[in-house]
């Protein structure tokens, strides 16, 4: 049996780091995870066409580790939309990836945090195949600048058993290794996997002092969406900035998302630090490395 390529594209630099160094830790990567055998160095005057790393000692599955910000330009802002669409495209096509996971640090929702703004789940790890994707340009629109067109709504159709093979051991055995959150952390984890499951993309903003003003009327935009065509199926998680971005990138190939939490719902600027978001990361890794090793039995399984 041929191996399915498994694409992991990891968000910033800085959320790459501590994901990574959770995927290759001695002591908490997953039994059966083997470590990277190819490890590119990352380019400092261009960007970069080979993977980050890439994990070839599985039986079923090989990972090709990725990170957006990498395959930007190094001049651009690393937060534009537009740029993160440059080069990613044709990259992921001569991939050819038979699944990708997108992973990015976001806040979370009422849905999963509950209606008091005090509730916390950060620290925790949300993953689904549904994109929503809200385009604020017109909060900070300049004429001079060039913006993403965007494709609004965006789903995958999994197989039911897949995600209940990744909610199931893997969930649990994830859970045991989260690091607390230094902010409104939570000890009450959750590493869930459901295929009703959206993300809510923010998309054409970069300027962090419109976040909260842009992740609010996404959120409306999300639910009257959900109401007005498919009568509240999907369950908005999480809010961020890039997971539908690499959907559409990924085309047609099937894509999940990873949502590590970094802070509580409109909480932005109260929760999230340079601390916060390497937790956020590292807890990215642990949840994917279990997702791995599913995944890597679950082919084995299913050929």
């Amino acid at each position: 049996m041929e191996k399915k390529r498994i694409e992991v594209v990891v968000n910033k630099s800085w959320e790459f780091e501590p994901f990574y160094d959770a995927l290759t830790n001695a002591v908490l990567r997953p039994e059966g995870l083997p470590l990277p055998n190819i490890v590119n160095p990352v380019p400092k005057d261009t960007y970069m066409e080979e993977p980050r790393a890439v994990i070839n000692g599985m039986d079923n599955i090989q990972v090709v580790l990725r990170c957006v910000e990498n395959m930007m330009d190094p001049d651009a802002n690393k937060s534009d939309s537009y740029s993160k669409m440059k080069h990613m495209p044709d990259i992921l096509d001569r991939d050819v990836a038979d699944m990708i996971i997108s992973v990015s640090t976001a806040e979370s929702t009422p849905e999963v945090q509950g209606d008091d703004s005090k509730k916390s789940i950060n620290g925790s790890v949300l993953c689904g195949g549904t994109f929503f994707m809200y385009d604020a340009k017109d909060l900070n629109e300049d004429p001079s600048k060039t913006y993403l067109e965007v494709k609004i709504f965006q789903s995958n159709t999994f197989p039911e058993e897949l995600f209940e093979v990744l909610s199931g051991s893997a969930s649990e055995l994830s859970k045991a290794k989260f690091i607390p959150q230094r902010n409104a952390g939570t000890t009450d984890f959750l590493c869930r996997v459901d295929n009703r499951y959206a993300s809510v993309g923010v998309i054409n903003i970069s300027n962090y002092a419109l976040y909260a003003e842009a992740d609010e009327k996404a959120y409306i935009a999300f639910n009257e969406y959900n109401k007005e065509a498919y009568n509240f199926p999907f369950v908005p998680v999480c809010i961020e900035t890039t997971h539908g971005i690499v959907k559409m990138c990924a085309k047609n190939t099937p894509t999940l998302f990873v949502s590590p939490i970094t802070d509580r719902y409109l909480h932005f600027d109260k929760d999230v630090t340079p601390i916060q978001n390497y937790i956020a990361g590292f807890n990215a890794g642990i949840a994917v490395g279990e997702m791995l090793v599913a995944l890597d039995k679950y082919y084995g399984e299913h050929e």
